[in-house]
């Protein structure tokens, strides 16, 4: 992940050949069959093809090309179903050990269900504020991440400080140390849900920033898991 030439120097593929090849021929042929039936749908699938056809009469610096298609369509595969029963599972790990925890979220679903009559939709997820909050806790203790990665889209003097991050500079985010570090978390061992209260974000600068600057992924994961 953070060197991919050096699996290529060693020869080493980031993911298995034969898991590779499987999605790589269901994808296409997914494709394939829309394209010849005409079938539109609101998915990723569509947005892909849409990407492809519109680059078609581009140049070809600018062409998206089938390996960028279906690594895009991989990543969002591998984001929805791996990432999501691993933070699954660490949720309830947590939730099995802390029965007051588990019960309170318990007892918001119940409450919330009735509330809007047993229909379970959007609005629905965006009213358990408390299972927002065990959610939040959980990414934040198992990131699934151990380092974001971004590029400068400009440069940037970090405010207090004499250090100029200057426009296309790589940088590394270490998600792990953060959310483990003391001065942003207390007791960054244990899992406490209330760090995310909204009283506690408006005074817990690094807790508001997780939680309202999420990466695309974890926001992501968030909606998944709560669908879940």
């Amino acid at each position: 992940m953070i060197s991919p030439a050096i699996l290529k120097i060693v020869r080493l593929p980031f993911f298995p050949n034969k898991t590779t090849a499987f999605f790589g021929s269901v994808f296409k042929e997914t494709m394939m069959y829309r394209e010849k039936n005409n079938v539109v749908r609101n998915d990723i699938v569509h947005a892909l093809i849409q990407a492809h056809q519109a680059n078609e009469n581009s140049s070809k610096d600018e062409i998206f090309t089938e390996s960028q298609i279906l690594s895009n369509a991989f990543g969002f595969f591998a984001a929805g179903f791996d990432t999501t029963s691993t933070s699954l599972s660490y949720c309830l790990y947590e939730l099995a050990l802390k029965k007051t925890i588990q019960d309170r979220v318990r007892d918001e679903i119940k409450l919330t269900k009735s509330k809007y009559n047993g229909v379970i939709d959007n609005d629905f997820l965006n009213d358990l504020n408390y299972l927002d909050m065990v959610i939040a806790e959980t990414l934040r203790k198992y990131p699934l991440l151990f380092a974001l990665f971004r590029v400068a889209t400009k440069t940037y003097r970090v405010p207090n400080d004499s250090l100029i991050i200057e426009k296309g500079q790589k940088i590394i985010i270490p998600t792990f140390s953060l959310h483990f570090d003391p001065r942003y978390f207390s007791d960054p061992e244990v899992f406490n849900p209330e760090r995310f209260s909204t009283k506690k974000r408006q005074c817990d600068l690094m807790a508001c920033i997780f939680h309202l600057a999420m990466d695309p992924g974890f926001v992501l994961e968030n909606v998944l898991l709560r669908w879940k």
